[in-house]
């Protein structure tokens, strides 16, 4: 019995992968009112999930820089390893000496919310943060590659 619902499982499993990567094949075509003999594609690019450049200002508008004079990006998450290994390495070793959760959930929860924090929006959808994203004004077209 055992091996049949794994085997179902795992049909059911690949049936959907398939679905997946089909649907992505049958979307790949061009969809144009022109067909495929356009002057143009018109692209709609989203800020802030990976294909724009996001860095955190201070309160007079400033770039906010690192030890290294590198700006601070809100996104990726930007991890600061040493206050991460302060924050967590006390109630980790305290957890696996006692084989309970001496305060390494809490740390780490917390060490996460400050890593993330700053991607926070308010009610109204708005940055928390002073956030600044680099835009790009022109068509698609005239990107460089770097």
């Amino acid at each position: 019995m055992k091996q049949s619902i794994k085997k179902i499982t795992a049909l059911v499993l690949c049936l959907a992968m398939l679905f997946c990567v089909s649907s992505v094949a049958y979307a790949g075509g061009k969809k144009t009112d022109c067909g495929e003999d356009c002057e143009y594609y018109p692209t709609i690019i989203v800020p802030g999930l990976g294909q724009s450049n996001t860095w955190v200002l201070d309160e007079n508008g400033d770039f906010i820089l690192d030890d290294e004079g590198n700006k601070i990006t809100s996104f990726p998450a930007y991890i600061q390893v040493p206050e991460l290994i302060k924050t967590a390495a006390v109630p980790l070793l305290l957890s696996l000496i006692t084989q309970k959760d001496m305060g390494l959930s809490k740390a780490l929860s917390s060490a996460i919310y400050d890593c993330f924090s700053i991607n926070a929006c308010d009610n109204n959808a708005q940055p928390s943060e002073r956030v600044f994203v680099e835009k790009y004004p022109y068509p698609f077209s005239e990107y460089s590659e770097s």
